[in-house]
């Protein structure tokens, strides 16, 4: 679910209207931690931050979610203007 949210942000705050812009996904696992990073085009104009959505609104919930399900979660900038989300989940 997480995945599912922080991609589909990426693709839909982060690439080209035109639909040019290209979304990588990182995957690892090491021994109880799954690490996930979502890298996009860097296109918008806001950083990744969580929002608090009204209750009729229909988005605004992914990274509220993602704040409160994953261990650690954060975002920037890496290089040639991109944009990366991540989030670490640890088994219990």
């Amino acid at each position: 679910m997480l995945t599912s949210e922080t991609v589909t942000n990426a693709v839909r705050h982060g690439s080209p209207v035109d639909g040019s812009g290209v979304v990588r996904l990182v995957t690892r696992w090491t021994g109880r931690r799954v690490y996930v990073a979502v890298t996009d085009d860097g296109v918008g104009e806001t950083t990744p931050h969580v929002v608090e959505a009204g209750l009729e609104s229909e988005g605004g919930r992914g990274l509220a979610m993602v704040d409160m399900i994953a261990k650690r979660w954060g975002s920037g900038r890496v290089p040639y203007g991109r944009r990366r989300v991540w989030f670490e989940l640890v088994a219990r």
